[in-house]
């Protein structure tokens, strides 16, 4: 028998057994609406099977709303790779003040990075064509432990173990092609952050958190998380948080609606780049300069939609894994 062929017949033992260990439990939506009643029956007429805590906003020409179904303003939640936005925004700040360049290499920003991932452009990491995987570091195991039990698959990830995985590709494939990359955000993060002699977590307090009053968002640490709400696997178990510094600027920080709305506010007023962020329908065809960014981590799901041009915005989060992207556009008076 082919090794390959044995490895996937023992992985899908190991998943069915624990499929039956850990055993499906029904996912429904939770019963308590909170906010306004108006948006409180929209997101209920929108959410879906495995949809069962949900907090959102939205933002209309200056006024913003909130509600929520057994959630709030003020509920925490992971908010996944909305966390690249932020990251964005950051490498929006350096080049708007003349420090950088798009063109700039990963290489010039940090030392110990070799070719060819060095060669990589800033520009390329924030449109995911610079050819990189979209993992590198994460163990085999990690990733089963994650399928299976739910555990943290970015466990014990560093900033210097990023590196290291990077330095071993030998090859950018389908380079100048969009190919999602969680590793290009890690990089560009630490390249940021160490071009100013601190840590990814201290740059987001310096020039995003603390500036627009985000004082309950923050990047998810071991210290910082103990006791904190954790979201739910699809089979109803909770899942484990989500915590690594390696690959904390591709996803890893944690926030409430009420914060995500002075970030989304703040956004409105000065529009989005012309990179990172995906485009609605109404960018593509009319060029409205709209876009959006989900997230999603093992228990918890997230959409953010932001339309400088109609001073919209939405944000909604869930404690499943469950997608709520269609309900944001819905509520942003978008579509993708």
């Amino acid at each position: 028998m082919k090794k390959s062929l044995l490895t996937a017949l023992v992985v899908g033992a190991i998943v069915f057994v624990g499929t039956i260990a850990l055993g499906p439990q029904r996912i429904s939506l939770a019963t308590q609406a909170t906010g306004d009643k108006q948006l409180a029956t929209e997101l209920s007429e929108l959410a879906v099977p495995g949809h069962n805590q949900l907090a959102a906003f939205s933002i209309d020409d200056g006024t913003t709303t909130f509600a929520g179904w057994g959630a709030d303003q003020d509920t925490e939640f992971e908010i996944g790779s909305v966390t690249k936005m932020l990251t964005v925004e950051l490498l929006r700040q350096e080049v708007e003040d003349g420090n950088l360049e798009l063109d700039t290499t990963l290489g010039e920003l940090i030392d110990e990075l070799d070719e060819p991932v060095a060669a990589v452009t800033l520009e390329e990491v924030v449109n995911h064509t610079g050819g990189l995987p979209r993992l590198a570091g994460v163990s085999f195991s990690s990733n089963l432990g994650f399928s299976v039990f739910g555990t943290n698959p970015y466990q014990g990830i560093g900033r210097d173990d990023v590196i290291t995985a990077a330095n071993e590709i030998s090859e950018l494939e389908n380079r100048g092609e969009e190919q999602y990359s969680n590793l290009g955000y890690a990089l560009l993060g630490w390249a940021l952050a160490e071009r100013h002699g601190v840590s990814y977590e201290e740059l987001l307090d310096d020039e995003i958190f603390t500036p627009l009053g985000m004082d309950d968002t923050f990047v998810a640490t071991e210290q910082n998380v103990e006791g904190e709400s954790a979201g739910v696997l699809n089979n109803g178990r909770n899942a484990q948080p989500w915590i690594t510094e390696g690959y904390a600027p591709a996803g890893m920080v944690r926030s409430t609606p009420s914060d995500m709305a002075k970030f989304a506010k703040h956004l409105l007023e000065i529009g989005l780049p012309e990179y990172g962020w995906a485009e609605t329908a109404s960018a593509r065809d009319a060029g409205s300069g709209a876009g959006w960014h989900n997230g999603q981590t093992g228990g918890y799901s997230t959409m953010l939609v932001i339309a400088p041009e109609g001073q919209r915005a939405a944000f909604v989060a869930g404690n499943t894994p469950r997608g709520v992207e269609h309900i944001g556009l819905q509520l942003a008076g978008e579509e993708v």
